[in-house]
Order: structure tokens, then C-alpha cells, then sequence
């Protein structure tokens, strides 16, 4: 199975998104594929870097799901280097919740990373 790295990054309530390269208005994660011979964190981080042109400073491990033929990583990122922008001819955009989840190829995934974000900052998962 191949492996893919997500982004989750937080500011204001909002998260950073990039859209899909052949659709400006449908917007996820950002992230990718790993590629052959590079480590689950240097990918992120390179996908980041292409996608949002920030770099990635600390992060950790948030979740890992099957699907879309992948193993998806989510990290959160706590602290990253630059102004987000778009570095490959995608927008970039702060989103909420509610428009994260209404986006039209992942937005049930956006959801169930939502969610597994919200547990993760519970009181009750301090513990």
C-alpha cells in the first residue's frame, strides 16, 4: 500500500488549505504521496513546502487511516516558518470547520480529522 502525509494546520480557528489543482474551489489538507527512499516526515514536510510554501518546524502524529488506495498520516503541525501561499499554481485559503467539511472530494475526511482533533484536545485525553 502507499503512503500519504496531511497536513493539519491551525490558526484563528481556522485551518490552511490548498485546493486541488483542477479545481480551484474544492480545497483539502495540505500534503501528498511519499515518495520511494523518503521518510514519512520528509515528505510531509516537502509536500508542504511545495504545496503551501511554509516550512514545517514541529508536528506530531494525529492519526493514520486506509483509503483512497493510501495510508494517510495526519499530522498536526504546532509550529511552521513563513507566510502560506500558493507555490505551485493552487489558491490557498484559511477555512472553518464548516467549510472544511463541505468540500467535495474530502470532505468526510476532513470531518473524521476533525473529529479525532477535537478528542485529542479534550481534557479527558490528557490523561
Amino acid at each position: 500500500m502507499k503512503t500519504a502525509a496531511i497536513a493539519v494546520i491551525k490558526q484563528n480557528d481556522r485551518y490552511l488549505t490548498v485546493s486541488r489543482r483542477h479545481d480551484p474551489f474544492d480545497m483539502g489538507f495540505p500534503g501528498g504521496k511519499i515518495e520511494d527512499g523518503e521518510t514519512l516526515i520528509d515528505g510531509l514536510c516537502r509536500e508542504v513546502k511545495e504545496e503551501v510554501d511554509i516550512e514545517v518546524m514541529s508536528l506530531r502524529l494525529l492519526m493514520v487511516r486506509d483509503g483512497f488506495d493510501h495510508e494517510v498520516h495526519v499530522f498536526l503541525i504546532d509550529n511552521w516558518i513563513g507566510e502560506p501561499k500558493s507555490y505551485e499554481g493552487t489558491r490557498v485559503a484559511w477555512l472553518t470547520e464548516d467549510q472544511l467539511i463541505q468540500q467535495k472530494s474530502f470532505g468526510k475526511f476532513n470531518e473524521n480529522v476533525l473529529q479525532k482533533l477535537k478528542m485529542n484536545e479534550s481534557p479527558s485525553s490528557l490523561c
